[in-house]
């Protein structure tokens, strides 16, 4: 993917839209202007190669409300780790 995005203006994307998808399917990322103004990103999907956090991922991105969710989490993770985990 392109550090830098190549500019793409709506008009352009409506009349070109094969080309475009054709553009991104290989790899480009193409920023989508209204008027002269970015509004959307287009391109490839990453490739992760999962759609789910794992637990810890979610725990760093999210923090628990309080401390009785917290010890909640910290319980069914142990309740995982005997059934053999799901990371």
């Amino acid at each position: 993917m392109n550090a830098t995005p190549a500019v793409l203006a709506s008009r352009d994307l409506r009349n070109h839209t094969s080309e475009s998808l054709k553009r991104a399917e290989n790899g480009e990322s193409l920023a989508v202007t209204v008027n002269g103004h970015p509004v959307a990103m287009l391109g490839p999907i990453p490739t992760s190669g999962r759609a789910y956090l794992t637990r810890a991922e979610f725990l760093r991105r999210f923090q628990p409300a309080d401390s009785g969710l917290r010890a909640q989490l910290d319980e069914f993770d142990q309740d995982l780790d005997e059934l053999g985990g799901i990371d």
